[in-house]
């Protein structure tokens, strides 16, 4: 009886050694996957997913995107958040990443994907201030719309981001913008930032149309929420400004040229750094219904653009745009400050001797009055006096024009005979 009592016990001493081996293996196995995800164990009382740091896309498997999509650096808005609203930021773009091939949907049967988040007292003003320095930063995640519902209670918060495409209609959009993107790239043989700048701004706007009727639909709408995307300025040909501004950034940030969107509740543009100087481009205010590409909004300043413009809290705060270095009109030689002048003929000769029909200029506050007298009594024409050949003469004899009294610009447009 004894021999078999200390068997017992024995059995007991050995059985209860085996499974705190296995138990600490396990923990170890824990600790070694979730740290291959760039989890933390074992968590702190605070700790929840936005401690976890950034990760390596390169070699961490679990946030190969199956999307294939080529993630954009993390950009101004991202830089302005305090740091547990930059981990939860992480945390929404690797989450609409990982999951973009699948088909998920909201409660109310949408597509989109619900996201908790916890750690962070949000109000309604951190969580937009949350979703659209992601929705801003990332032209990339083309099919993620304007629109999100939300749930705050304490240190939990429930985002619903909402899509405007289904997992199929993702995987063949991503790779028709891709191939657009692809091919301007590989046209583009410029290297001096503001000449790609200029190059991109002209090949959109050329490609892409106004689309009017998505700008009278309800903001709510998947019409007004697919016109709103890059996909549809790069591969539609027809957007609102937000998929003016949001393409022209995903465009500038492949080229590796510093930009940002800037946006309010009626309208969205750009903001450029060029040679450290920022400024304001509007490539949806350049886009006419004519066939020719305005510039009146291309590397603007405050003065420019904002008389009349409110920003809102999605815009965090933008330096001040002063510089002028960079402006179409002063990089391209035809901002002129006398009228009659030499050089107003020459910035009119430079752009008729490159085979335009438009002729842009832009006139110093000073004398931009006195110019529109000289452009509407027909005393422009002497500044043409440099056509000697028959064909030019010709095309040049009748001239319409179009103002901007906001920049001060004038387009002559030869209407011909």
């Amino acid at each position: 009886m004894r021999k078999s009592i200390g068997q017992w016990l024995l059995r007991i001493v050995l059985t209860v050694m085996l499974a705190l081996i296995l138990a600490s293996c396990a923990v170890t196995a824990a600790v070694f996957v979730m740290s291959s995800f760039g989890v933390s164990w074992p968590p702190s009382s605070e700790t929840s997913f936005e401690t976890v740091p950034a990760p390596d896309y390169d070699t961490n498997p679990y946030y190969t995107n199956l999307l294939q999509i080529e993630c954009l650096d993390n950009g101004y808005y991202y830089a302005r958040l305090d740091e547990g609203l930059q981990r939860q930021y992480e945390y929404i773009l690797h989450e609409v990443l990982r999951t973009a091939t699948e088909d998920t949907a909201l409660s109310d049967g949408g597509d989109g994907i619900s996201l908790t988040l916890r750690g962070y007292a949000h109000t309604e003003e951190t969580l937009e201030t949350l979703f659209f320095s992601v929705y801003n930063d990332h032209p990339e995640l083309f099919f993620l719309r304007s629109g999100y519902t939300y749930s705050c209670r304490g240190k939990t918060a429930t985002l619903g981001l909402r899509y405007s495409m289904n997992a199929a209609e993702r995987i063949a959009a991503q790779k028709a913008v891709t191939d657009v993107i692809r091919t301007l790239g590989e046209g583009c043989r410029e290297t001096d930032p503001y000449a790609v700048e200029l190059y991109y701004h002209d090949a959109l706007v050329t490609r892409c149309t106004y689309d009017e009727e998505a700008a009278k639909a309800d903001s709510d709408s998947l019409l007004f929420a697919r016109s709103s995307s890059p996909y549809a300025a790069l591969v539609e040909g027809r957007a609102i400004c937000g998929g003016y501004a949001r393409a022209m950034h995903w465009l500038l940030a492949e080229a590796g040229v510093r930009s940002t969107v800037i946006c309010n509740d009626d309208h969205a543009w750009n903001m450029v750094w060029i040679d450290g100087e920022p400024y304001h481009l509007d490539p949806t205010w350049n886009d006419t219904e004519d066939a020719f590409i305005m510039h009146s909004y291309f590397n603007v300043t405050d003065a420019d653009l904002l008389s009349g413009r409110e920003l809102d809290i999605r815009t965090a705060t933008f330096p001040t745009a002063t510089a002028t270095q960079a402006n179409y009109y002063y990089r391209e030689g035809i901002f002129v400050e006398a009228v009659p002048s030499e050089a107003l003929t020459e910035a009119i000769r430079t752009q008729v001797e490159q085979g335009e029909t438009c002729v842009e200029l832009r006139f110093a506050p000073s004398v931009y009055q006195e110019a529109l007298r000289y452009v509407d009594s027909g005393e422009v024409f002497a500044a043409f006096g440099f056509l000697d050949e028959e064909e030019e003469l010709a095309i040049w004899r009748r001239i319409a024009y179009s103002t901007d009294d906001r920049v001060h610009t004038v387009v002559l447009t030869a209407s011909g005979s």
